[in-house]
């Protein structure tokens, strides 16, 4: 039973990506189909959320996840790392790995903007980012968006 359920959910997902790559509605549909997915199977939820299978990476968007010790649990290139030793910064000058854990709570979505430079890029030009973060079980979640490209 779970495995149609998250074949439904892949199928509505992909089905319903109207939106254009990269913006806030689009982030915040690939983080409800994140809680979605976590809620019915973690383990294979954080290692879709890694190879992006299922539509789970889309242009500049994707899961990223923590455990409550910090260690990325998901991210398509930062798995096994710890947050809390990232010298990014919020806009704020809080430390991120503080940041996303301070304000995450379950059932509640919030955001952290911070500047960063794309992951995927060898380009050292930063970008402001906005990171839709929550709570769900042991894991800390978000997806980020890119507000000026």
């Amino acid at each position: 039973m779970k495995k149609l359920i998250l074949i439904f959910i892949t199928i509505m997902f992909v089905n319903n990506s109207a939106f254009s790559a990269g913006s806030k509605e689009e982030a915040a549909a690939l983080l409800d189909r994140a809680i979605a997915l976590l809620d019915l199977d973690k383990n294979r939820a954080l290692e879709n959320f890694v190879s992006g299978d299922g539509g789970l990476i889309i242009g500049d968007l994707y899961v990223f996840c923590f455990a409550l010790d910090g260690t990325i649990s998901a991210h398509p290139a930062l798995l096994g790392a710890n947050i809390h030793e990232s010298p990014n910064k919020d806009i704020n000058g809080t430390p991120l790995g503080e940041a996303f854990f301070s304000i995450a709570e379950a059932g509640i979505i919030k955001e952290v903007v911070y500047r960063l430079r794309k992951y995927d890029s060898d380009s050292e030009k930063e970008f402001t980012k906005t990171a839709l973060m929550t709570k769900v079980s042991d894991q800390i979640c978000g997806v980020g968006y890119y507000s000026d490209q």
